[in-house]
């Protein structure tokens, strides 16, 4: 396996300019037995990123709208996974390419080139979403021939971490984030506390019922649902990083 150099970016500025370009053809609805798409992602945003973002993105004439929901038929209320902006080019970079809220980037921003869902073992469980390709990151078959080794799981770790620094460490965090609201959605499933409406005999009416209808982030509701704090569930994801950023680096 040949030497990994770190990614630099060279501030083309491609990824925001066209943000709907890889899922533009996406159409929306069940896309699961209970997963609702209502807005295909051009910029996919958590929940808790929202309040921070939500002004800075309206003052810029872009509105921060779910994407994928589940409809809770106990709440009639709208579980939002995921929010998304309503834009395909970033209203926030500059003619020199720069990001006037570079220090308030959503995660998708920060992991770019990477994506949620890196991990196998993590992405299996996860909502994952794909931003594209950067054209100055390793191809298809460079990324196999210097990143992937698999006979030796620890050594492709620190090969995407080498490769991608803190862009790896901040997919890690929205894995760990998505792996618990994942965890905790399906127990609230099984258990009866969300009774979610499923694809089977949707119809229309429904479909418009499920647009108008209140919405809650997913890790709002689970706040509420079991007296936890956002920053738990924050320190949680962030743990699980440090955790296994310190065992990929002790390899």
């Amino acid at each position: 396996m040949t030497e990994v150099k770190e990614f630099q970016c060279l501030k083309c500025g491609d990824c925001c300019k066209d943000t709907l370009s890889v899922n533009k053809n996406i159409g929306t609805g069940f896309f699961s037995e209970y997963m609702y798409l209502h807005t295909a992602p051009s910029l996919p945003i958590f929940d808790w990123e929202k309040p921070n973002l939500e002004t800075r993105f309206q003052t810029k004439g872009v509105n921060i709208v779910p994407s994928t929901l589940i409809y809770d038929l106990n709440s009639k209320t709208s579980i939002v996974i995921q929010y998304t902006t309503d834009m395909t080019l970033c209203p926030h970079l500059t003619e020199s390419n720069d990001c006037l809220i570079y220090k308030h980037r959503p995660i998708t921003c920060k992991i770019f080139p990477l994506k949620i869902g890196i991990l196998k073992e993590i992405a299996d469980n996860i909502f994952g979403f794909d931003m594209g390709k950067c054209r100055f990151d390793y191809s298809l078959e460079e990324f196999n021939e210097k990143i992937i080794d698999e006979t030796n799981e620890p050594q492709f770790l620190l090969n995407l971490y080498i490769r991608y620094k803190d862009a790896f460490k901040f997919a890690l965090f929205g894995e760990f984030y998505d792996l618990f609201c994942n965890i905790k959605l399906d127990e609230f499933i099984q258990s009866g506390i969300i009774k979610p409406f499923t694809a089977s005999g949707i119809e229309k009416k429904f479909r418009t019922k499920i647009r108008k209808s209140k919405s809650i982030g997913i890790s709002e509701f689970i706040q509420e649902t079991l007296d936890v704090t956002e920053k738990e569930i924050l320190d949680y994801a962030d743990m699980m990083t440090e955790n296994l950023i310190n065992d990929i680096k002790s390899n």
